[in-house]
């Protein structure tokens, strides 16, 4: 009964290959600063599934060693994925680089999506994150890890698994008729 010990409600992040080359290609875009956005999807039997995974805006700031989204752009995205799926296109996490081959959170990574977890505007309970580690000396992504952060309770790696197919959209469809 120990809320430490607990498994978190998300205990899986499953991305498709659509979806991890769009994080690839940003990351590698970018091999001298850090960059992200936001995950967008759905938790299913405690796996986040993620039906897109936006990049960090024009006026995002990024650094070798910070990245800092660009708020208002991260809003339009996510507004725009919960007008297309609906429930199926929810803010679930956030995502980013590290430029360094085996990627872990930083202390500022731990804080924010901790402080993500209890927030009520951002309506997730056990936000996930995902680094993406760069090699500098070739420019490629490395290596990819997840993370889940529950409310109240310790982070924990998580297994991310990469579908090669889509994953069935979660659509919420208005099912009452308009009557003339």
């Amino acid at each position: 009964d120990c809320p430490c010990c607990q498994e978190p409600e998300v205990t899986g992040v499953e991305i498709s290959k659509d979806v991890q080359d769009a994080i690839h290609r940003e990351v590698e875009s970018s091999p001298e600063a850090e960059t992200g956005g936001v995950l967008l999807g759905y938790i299913e039997d405690r796996t986040a599934i993620v039906v897109r995974a936006t990049g960090p805006g024009p006026n995002a700031k990024r650094t070798a060693r910070r990245f800092e989204r660009d708020v208002d752009y991260i809003q339009s995205e996510v507004d725009s994925a919960a007008r297309e799926f609906g429930e199926g296109g929810l803010y679930i996490g956030e995502w980013h680089s590290h430029l360094e081959k085996h990627p872990e959170p930083s202390g500022r990574d731990v804080l924010s999506l901790s402080g993500i977890a209890e927030a009520p505007n951002y309506a997730t309970r056990c936000p996930v994150m995902l680094i993406a580690g760069i090699d500098t000396n070739t420019a490629k992504v490395s290596e990819v890890h997840a993370w889940s952060f529950p409310v109240s309770r310790r982070m924990c790696e998580v297994e991310l698994t990469v579908r090669l197919e889509e994953p069935a959209q979660k659509l919420v469809v208005n099912s009452s008729v308009a009557s003339s």
